[in-house]
């Protein structure tokens, strides 16, 4: 099962709102004009919660763009571990 966010997760906060400044009408030397504030690049992640065997979840951070797992906890050799250990208590009990 897996269960995707609705929205994505925010990693920049947005920069407060700050009053525009008037220039000085008799100001001697001419004012350059302020860029236009461009809106600051947001990356993104989601967050994927795997549900395996429902016992086990799996939470992965992915970049919305590239669609690259940023981070997984717990990390896949922890997972690939607890199946290996899962098979060998499965076959010890199958012995009995």
């Amino acid at each position: 099962m897996r269960i995707d966010p609705t929205d994505p997760v925010p990693l920049l906060l947005p920069e407060p709102h700050r009053p525009e400044r008037t220039p000085d009408p008799h100001s001697a030397k001419p004012e350059k004009k302020a860029q236009e504030s461009k809106p600051q690049p947001t990356n993104t992640t989601n967050v994927v919660v795997d549900i395996e065997n429902h016992d086990t979840m799996i939470y992965k951070f992915v970049d919305a763009s590239s669609g690259k797992v940023i981070q997984q906890i717990p990390s896949q050799q922890m997972v690939n571990f607890a199946e290996a250990i899962a098979e060998a208590l499965r076959k010890q009990e199958s012995r009995k």
